[in-house]
């Protein structure tokens, strides 16, 4: 995903840890992770680039929306279309240390309008 200059950041806003697999595919295409004061996030593959980097959609997240997404009430489109926060960050990393490389971050106005994540993207993974 081609993102303008404009949402580029000069610094790596976020420290996560994955705390939960939702959807594996021979790779972790959905997580939630965590950042060191506890606060959730919800972390989509976006796609493998040359040289061995991961592009991650990632947005914050509290516990009663993972709820609704994990029980396929909320879809993962519509879960980063209408951030809580009004914000979805893009980060590059390099698979080999994790290390982010490059962050962006969209206002949900300017993400919608370009959020690649299927429609039909749903989970069930809460009984």
């Amino acid at each position: 995903m081609k993102i303008p200059d404009t949402y580029k950041l000069n610094f790596h806003p976020l420290d996560l840890e994955v705390v939960e697999v939702l959807d594996f595919q021979g790779v972790p295409v959905l997580t939630v992770e965590q950042n060191h004061a506890g606060f959730k996030y919800l972390s989509y593959l976006l796609q493998y680039a040359e040289g061995g980097l991961e592009q991650r959609l990632v947005l914050p997240i509290t516990e009663a929306r993972l709820e609704g997404v994990k029980s396929g009430q909320i879809s993962v489109r519509d879960a980063f279309n209408t951030s809580e926060l009004e914000q979805v960050f893009c980060l590059l990393y390099d698979e080999a240390t994790g290390e982010a490389l490059e962050s962006w971050m969209l206002p949900s106005e300017v993400f919608g309008g370009v959020n690649p994540v299927k429609e039909d993207y749903n989970l069930a993974v809460i009984a």
